[in-house]
């Protein structure tokens, strides 16, 4: 019979921690001009973490934007007087952004007469010039321009992204995914044509949304029990913009019943912690300590054409603390209504009664009106304890 193990004193076992240390820690320790993965660096004011891998610290150098990096966001006014953003304007598909320093000029004319082939194409085009609201607006009119028109009078917008790419002059073209990375830098001088543009585009796979899809949350009495609390009371509550607005309807239209019953938040609260929560842990090794927000069934209805439109469940200062929403459909007996990601493309999730969509709140998603019946879904939101 073995003897039992010996206690080993507590010096003994952080001598085996460290010789425990995986070989990347060992070389951190060992070469201070190695990169610690605790090292941030700062590249062209944007902070990146540090190398992940033992690596001599390179003579790090600005890099002009190109294909697979992410196209920086920027809020510009449009022809039309309203404010214009690549992410608040995403549609599911790629986009032609072009930064002109100049008034515009003769490009006016030329994108006018490619934006129907561009459109039919699945491509938007968005221009931004030096010019004011009103010059905009007339170039427009005068040229019969579709796409948006951003004025930037006084350059800091263009200037940024030319000099970027080591330009002094436009204009200069970028184009997009639907999640603003960029497909191809397209130079002036080398003719911005649709066909360029188009064949840029092609090939280009359809990428999915980072969406983890759970089935068999909720089970089928559980489900009859929630669309009959709706039943019981409804109300349309309308979109929060965090400006005190909370009745969007241009934005959304559904009739929901907010769950106040103590029992029923404990109940679902449970099946949340069980059975979404592990999935969470293995997917993303989320495993911090999150808290709940109210659970509210939402009623789309086709005779009403409800809807809930492009929205980030994070993008106002009151929602700030969410994390992480989940979505969870109580019926299946309707057609349309489908989850879209207009970021990544324009293909609608459909998915079994029961199941759970979980994702990031940052992320830009919408849910289409039903084509027929009722679609009754369960949301709620893990939020940041730390963050008001």
């Amino acid at each position: 019979m073995n003897s039992p193990p010996k206690p080993q004193s507590a010096s003994a076992v952080s001598q085996k921690r460290r010789e425990r240390r995986s070989p990347v820690s060992f070389l951190f320790a060992r070469n201070p001009r190695l990169i610690s993965v605790r090292e941030f660096v700062t590249i062209s004011g944007q902070t990146v973490s540090g190398i992940l891998a033992p690596s001599v610290k390179p003579d790090l150098q600005p890099c002009p934007p190109g294909p697979g990096d992410r196209l920086n966001d920027f809020l510009l006014t449009d022809q039309q007087g309203l404010p214009f953003s690549l992410s608040g304007g995403a549609r599911g598909r790629p986009v032609l952004v072009l930064f002109c320093r100049e008034e515009g000029g003769d490009l006016f004319g030329t994108l006018a007469r490619q934006q129907g082939a561009m459109d039919a194409a699945g491509l938007d085009i968005v221009l931004i010039t030096s010019s004011t609201v009103p010059d905009n607006a007339r170039r427009c009119r005068d040229a019969g321009v579709q796409f948006p028109v951003l004025a930037d009078p006084e350059g800091a917008v263009c200037q940024s992204y030319l000099a970027a790419a080591g330009r002094t002059e436009g204009p200069l073209g970028y184009l997009i995914d639907p999640n603003q990375r960029i497909i191809e830098v397209l130079a002036a001088d080398a003719g911005l044509s649709d066909a360029r543009a188009l064949e840029a585009m092609a090939g280009q796979p359809e990428v999915p949304p980072p969406v983890l899809f759970i089935p068999r949350v909720v089970d089928p009495d559980l489900r009859d029990e929630l669309i009959g609390l709706w039943r019981m009371q409804n109300e349309e509550i309308g979109y929060s913009l965090g400006n005190g607005d909370d009745r969007d309807r241009e934005a959304k239209s559904s009739r929901d019943h907010v769950v106040r019953d103590p029992r029923m938040n404990a109940r679902l609260m449970d099946l949340v912690t069980r059975r979404i929560r592990p999935e969470l842990e293995r997917a993303f090794g989320l495993r911090e300590a999150l808290d709940f927000e109210v659970f509210v069934i939402l009623g789309y209805h086709a005779d009403r054409q409800d809807f809930f439109g492009p929205h980030r469940d994070n993008d106002a200062a009151r929602m700030a603390h969410r994390r992480i929403a989940i979505s969870i459909n109580l019926n299946d007996d309707y057609d349309g209504g489908e989850l879209q990601f207009p970021e990544y493309s324009l293909r609608g999730y459909r998915f079994p009664a029961g199941m759970a969509a979980v994702f990031g709140c940052g992320l830009l998603h919408q849910a289409l009106p039903p084509v027929s019946g009722e679609r009754f879904v369960l949301t709620t939101f893990l939020c940041d304890p730390e963050q008001p």
